[in-house]
């Protein structure tokens, strides 16, 4: 996605820091608070070959020469600290130096909140300014500070500990800057049996991808006060007439192994003495149940219509004659109460080894407003999207961003994504994701000339669903192609070129080749692949089998 509040033009920018939270414009953004992103333009040579020279104070211009971005605070799902921008799209986000510190102890013993701009006893700085200049501009900021064995420090920014812990969602993370916060915002009943087997009803508008974060605020004491410290954190930093940096504290007290990418700092004579944290990538601790139920909670918008009515509401009316944009833009601005609300999927790792074996499910499905879209392409489309709750009249389409967990990933991709990451392309992009399943979508229901539902359309089982599809966007060298694969007892892949002009209609193209599943009509210069399930080794043999057809199909 694209984010319309950052610089354009073929510059790279490098995220330094979050900034305060305020509303900066209250004419056009009333309902959703904002934070202030920092950016520094990259002078590096070769950022993107060495991405360790981005650690050095010289690879941007001087922090007096950082730009200033307002984003809504539901927009940090898709910022990490060091990511590189250009021309308002994600270009990379580099590793930097990875570090595991096992067995950490978090406590209020081993743990205090601290400015960034803080400093010992001895004169020396947290983050000295020489080595990290950076966060030069937000020195007031917090930071949670972790005791290191040997006087050495973790610091974790507070932005960051927020993002990571709650950032399942743009609509969690939304509801925490907006004070006084009370359970009712985010759950309802909740029931936790002396096993550990918890039940719990999700808040109004709260999606499913929120459902273990929420369930570990309301399963643990000490959640719900991390939760609760950063819309009171920020009341009375906006009652006092400070700047408005939002205080975080770990959701939990005990042991925990993180793994987190960011860069090591001096502390005086000592080269390691302070990690600083850009990004947390796992954390080990585990949740407050042994197994979890959730019942998702139908807004007005997901209701079904009266019996009744004559006409659809202006929103299912717009919802039905709405094309699908082929390309989204996050605007700073309140989105339209007209308008249909869409959910995007983001890619990124937030991984918590405690849920792999601890079940999670949905007491009965969610029937959100995208999954009954029928996109029949009689208006524009709207590709102007914003964060937070609708409440303007704007064309632009409310959006909820979720957290794309790809450890649930269904089964029959589990060894087509890792042969798609092998293979050297400028960009992999999902086509026609579900909003639940984030990766595939039903196969299209077609009847033939006698009404009948080809039993090839459906998985032969008791519940005699569906088959699932997924398609993706593959770009190499200026070439495209769709890969579409599908769900049966031998993996089906079908890899087809596409011309410039079918590139634009890439979704459209990969719904035609999911309806050709049933029809068994294929399209010119498709390569087909059955993978059995006897192949030792699925994914090598994807990868190999796409790098042999790519030439021969595409050029």
């Amino acid at each position: 996605m694209r984010i319309a509040a950052f610089p354009k033009g073929q510059d790279i920018w490098r995220i330094d820091w979050f900034g305060p939270i305020a509303f900066p414009d209250r004419m056009t953004r009333r309902r959703h608070p904002s934070v202030l992103v920092y950016l520094s333009k990259v002078v590096a040579s070769t950022p993107l070959e060495n991405p360790k020279s981005l650690l050095q104070p010289d690879c941007t211009l001087p922090a007096s020469q950082q730009t200033k971005r307002w984003v809504s605070v539901g927009t940090t799902l898709l910022l990490r600290i060091g990511d590189l921008w250009q021309d308002q799209t994600l270009l990379a986000r580099p590793n930097y130096e990875e570090e595991t510190f096992e067995n950490l102890t978090i406590d209020r013993e081993h743990t205090s909140l601290v400015k960034a701009g803080s400093s010992f006893e001895n004169g020396q700085f947290l983050l000295p300014l020489a080595q990290h200049p950076w966060h030069l501009n937000n020195t007031h900021s917090y930071c949670i500070r972790v005791a290191l064995p040997e006087r050495r420090y973790l610091v974790v920014p507070c932005m960051e500990l927020v993002r990571f812990y709650f950032g399942s969602s743009s609509e969690l993370i939304s509801r925490l800057f907006e004070p006084p916060l009370a359970r009712s915002n985010l759950h309802g009943k909740v029931h936790l049996s002396p096993i550990g087997n918890m039940n719990l009803e999700l808040a109004e508008r709260i999606p499913q991808a929120s459902a273990e974060d929420v369930a570990r605020i309301a399963g643990s004491d000490a959640a719900w006060r991390a939760a609760a410290l950063i819309p009171s954190s920020c009341l009375k930093a906006s009652t006092a007439g400070h700047d408005v940096y939002p205080q975080a504290i770990f959701p939990f007290e005990g042991l925990t192994t993180l793994e987190v990418t960011g860069k090591w700092l001096p502390q005086g004579d000592v080269d390691h003495g302070t990690f600083l944290v850009y990004q947390l990538r796992s954390c080990s601790h585990p949740f407050p149940f042994r197994a979890l139920r959730f019942k998702l909670s139908l807004s007005a918008s997901q209701r079904p219509v009266k019996r009744g009515t004559l006409s659809p509401t202006p929103e299912v009316q717009s919802r039905r004659t709405s094309a699908k944009p082929k390309a989204s833009t996050l605007r700073e601005q309140d989105a339209s109460s007209s308008l249909g609300s869409a959910t995007k999927p983001v890619f990124g790792r937030r991984r918590f080894p405690d849920l792999d074996n601890k079940p999670v499910k949905a007491t009965r499905p969610i029937q959100t407003s995208s999954s009954q879209t029928a996109y029949a392409g009689s208006a524009p489309a709207v590709a102007d999207m914003a964060v937070g709750s609708p409440g303007s009249s704007q064309r632009i389409r409310s959006v909820s961003l979720v957290d794309a967990k790809q450890d649930n990933l269904p089964g029959f991709l589990k060894h087509v994504l890792p042969a798609l990451a092998a293979i050297e392309v400028t960009q992999v992009r999902v086509l026609q994701s579900g909003d639940e399943e984030d990766w595939t979508i039903p196969t299209p229901m077609l009847v033939n000339e006698d009404g009948v539902l080809p039993n090839t359309l459906l998985i032969s089982n008791e519940s005699h669903r569906p088959r699932r599809v997924a398609s993706f966007l593959i770009e190499k060298n200026g070439e495209s192609a769709v890969l579409t694969a599908f769900e049966a007892l031998h993996l089906m892949l079908l890899l087809c070129p596409l011309s410039p002009d079918e590139t634009e209609k890439s979704t459209s193209i990969g719904l035609e080749i999911a309806k050709s599943f049933a029809t068994r009509v294929q399209r010119p210069n498709t390569a087909v692949l059955f993978v059995p399930k006897s192949n030792a080794a699925p994914a090598e043999f994807i990868r190999r089998w796409i790098v042999a057809k790519w030439t021969a199909l595409v050029r």
